[in-house]
């Protein structure tokens, strides 16, 4: 994956995320329970995710998120967790229209 796919993806100039799976250097990167993580992995493990996230971001930047994520999850347990928990609940905006 080239360095240019990060710049792709619309969070790039605001996000906190400690690990990048779009960041060829990834695994060089630490990650504690405390640090940000990749809303877009995130998103990804909701309830039709994938589809809604492609809308916004496009597919190159989702395949790469794809392409990498299960190897971050395997190799970063605070990681893992954080995306295990997300994967219970919907995306906010969801969540705001029904109370709306």
């Amino acid at each position: 994956m080239e360095m240019g796919i990060m710049r792709e993806c619309k969070k790039w100039d605001g996000c906190n995320a400690a690990i990048c799976p779009l960041d060829p250097q990834w695994n060089a990167g630490q990650h504690d329970g405390e640090d940000q993580v990749c809303p877009i992995m995130l998103g990804l493990v909701k309830n039709g995710g994938e589809e809604r996230l492609r809308v916004t971001y496009g597919d190159k930047v989702i395949d790469g998120v794809v392409a990498v994520m299960p190897s971050i999850i395997s190799a970063v347990g605070s990681i893992a967790a954080r995306v295990r928990r997300a994967s219970l609940t919907g995306f906010r905006q969801d969540n705001l229209r029904k109370h709306a």
